[in-house]
């Protein structure tokens, strides 16, 4: 079972292109650096306080370490894909993104389309 609740079997994995793999792969790595960092964020802002909290009870008379929480990020210069910024994290939502996308770039093959079509003529 693969991430977007489809049954991608052998067969159907050898004929897919390469190309529309490593699309896949793209943007498999940009959810999950984005979640990455979206689980982080409250972490970075405690660090974020702490460090501040830490120098003043340092007694230093320089100024506190100019810090974010986007510092403290496992992904600081992650930036989303064209074409994912705008999505919600259910999975219905995550698919249509994916496959939006790689519509949009023509990096599936025909059958997808034709089965894409197909699927959509089914549900109007």
């Amino acid at each position: 079972m693969t991430a977007f609740g489809v049954d991608y079997y052998p067969e159907k994995f050898l004929r897919t292109p390469t190309q529309t793999l490593r699309q896949l792969l793209l943007l498999s790595e940009n959810e999950n650096q984005r979640q990455a960092n979206q689980l982080s964020v409250s972490a970075g802002y405690v660090t974020s306080y702490l460090l501040q909290i830490a120098h003043g009870f340092s007694g230093s008379k320089k100024a506190p370490p100019k810090t974010t929480a986007k510092d403290f990020l496992p992904f600081p210069e992650w930036e989303p894909l064209e074409g994912t910024e705008n999505r919600t994290d259910r999975p219905s939502e995550l698919t249509r993104s994916v496959l939006k996308t790689l519509l949009i770039k023509r990096k599936l093959p025909i059958h997808v389309y034709i089965a894409l079509d197909n699927k959509a003529k089914e549900q109007s």
